[in-house]
């Protein structure tokens, strides 16, 4: 059996909020978004060294929907904020993520890399504090593989490459794509 971490009973049905737009669509939200004072928002990262985490999710037996979609949340945020206050400028640099802050989880049904960073926290501690609001007690920075095959997970070694996560991307928060909406 793999090295999972299971997650507390109140987190296990957590998910990501799915969406459709690709990585070269996110800028232009940011244009569009920007205009608009205040709005319900999503902050995050996309994944920049996609094909090692394609590679596990592979040996995993987790079939990535889209490659081009992983990427860590920061903040989705249904109640509206200042977009023009400084704490949610989308940030441009990148944050390096080691081998030794990974780990395999579960989310309800789906497999993750479990992301343990006290700068990603922070930052969304910070966006809180500023009147963000989420619909999780605490903050579990994640990337999203895919759901968790029929038979479980195959046995693996734990995830043991860098992930470089790269500058920020700020977009509306789609209501209807709410997590506690994808809860099935």
């Amino acid at each position: 059996m793999p090295h999972v971490k299971e997650l507390p009973e109140n987190l296990r049905e957590m998910r990501k909020p799915q969406s459709n737009i690709g990585k070269k669509d996110r800028s232009s939200m940011n244009e569009t978004a920007a205009q608009s004072q205040v709005a319900p928002l999503q902050i995050g990262r996309d994944v920049v060294n996609i094909l090692p985490i394609c590679a596990y999710a592979r040996a995993l037996g987790v079939k990535v929907e889209d490659p081009s979609d992983l990427h860590v949340t920061l903040i989705w945020s249904r109640k509206p904020v200042n977009w023009s206050l400084p704490v949610f400028q989308p940030r441009d640099f990148p944050v390096i993520i080691t081998p030794d802050q990974v780990t395999l989880g579960t989310l309800g049904d789906l497999a993750v890399l479990l992301i343990e960073s006290a700068a990603l926290a922070s930052r969304q501690d910070k966006m809180r504090a500023a009147g963000a609001g989420s619909d999780w007690e605490s903050y579990i920075a994640h990337i999203t593989l895919g759901k968790v095959p029929a038979g479980g997970l195959s046995e693996i070694e734990p995830f043991n490459e860098i992930i470089t996560l790269g500058h920020e991307y700020r977009k509306p928060a789609k209501l209807e794509t709410s997590p506690k909406k994808e809860r099935a």
